[in-house]
């Protein structure tokens, strides 16, 4: 399911990279590009997110694509922008853009994190399980040894 994920995020921003190269200095929708990109971003973000580390092969290169695919908008953006003289906007979309790192960075560790103490707890419950097992098995084998002798 990821995958089919990943892949319309990147046909989106490869549709998004297209425009903005005929765009033009068009600055207006540039900026409603800059929104469409923000939201392909985090779309790729949650789904690492979700996924914290357990990404196969082909999604982590769909996701490599993606994220160098709006790199290159990003970067045929700003060039626009610093063109029409719009530095406040570049500033707030170079803002945003570290913001939603940022706080990516800070998800994917705690999705880690959460991981980390399911799977150590799910460990635990083995155990207890297996221990359980092994106690009553060793006491059935006992009460059997037990009674036979009596």
């Amino acid at each position: 399911m990821p995958l089919a994920e990943i892949v319309a995020v990147l046909a989106t921003v490869n549709s998004i990279v297209d425009t903005v190269q005929k765009s033009g200095n068009h600055v207006s929708t540039l900026t409603s590009y800059i929104g469409r990109l923000t939201d392909a971003n985090s779309k790729i973000n949650e789904i690492e997110t979700r996924k914290a580390g357990k990404l196969t092969q082909k999604e982590a290169l769909d996701i490599a694509l993606t994220r160098k695919r709006i790199a290159t908008a990003q970067g045929n953006i700003t060039e626009h922008l610093k063109m029409a003289g719009l530095h406040d906007v570049l500033h707030d979309m170079n803002n945003i853009i570290a913001e939603q790192k940022e706080e990516q960075q800070r998800q994917l560790v705690a999705a880690k994190e959460r991981r980390r103490e399911r799977d150590e707890m799910m460990m635990f419950v083995g155990q207890l399980f297996g221990m359980a097992v092994g106690c009553s098995l060793f006491i059935s084998v006992a009460m059997f040894i037990f009674l036979r002798l009596f």
